[in-house]
């Protein structure tokens, strides 16, 4: 998930401070980046309403990779 990913680096938060502001897991923040899982619904909203919406909540849970060619 390239766009929380690039949110955080924006913002000079850590994957572990932004896990601790939301309140789950470092390592649930590291699969989400990372592609390995999408995120309960109720962590999807956390991650919105904590990035003021710049990163949406299906941004997070149905994330799509479009490439032009």
């Amino acid at each position: 998930m390239q766009l929380l990913k690039n949110w955080l680096e924006k913002k000079g938060i850590s994957q572990k401070e932004f896990a601790d502001m939301i309140g789950v897991a470092p390592s649930t923040i590291y699969r989400v980046i990372t592609g390995k899982t999408r995120p309960k619904l109720d962590v999807a909203r956390r991650i919105e309403l904590s990035t003021s919406g710049e990163v949406s909540r299906w941004s997070v849970l149905y994330p799509m990779e479009i490439k032009i060619q």
